[in-house]
């Protein structure tokens, strides 16, 4: 019987890609805007997360 060699890295990255495709990840600009937000105390950090998650993008 042949042995199967299983490639880690490989099986890492498709790991990977399994779990990001499809998903909206939020630009740099939107988090320094989020964290600045949060920084300062504002609710609307909150409504502009919301934005992005529920954007379908």
């Amino acid at each position: 019987m042949k042995k199967h060699v299983i490639n880690e890295k490989e099986l890492r990255y498709i790991e990977f890609l399994n779990r990001e495709m499809d998903k909206r990840h939020h630009t740099s600009l939107e988090d320094n805007l989020q964290y600045d937000l949060l920084k300062a105390g504002d609710l609307r950090a909150i409504e502009e997360s919301e934005k992005i998650l529920y954007s379908g993008l």
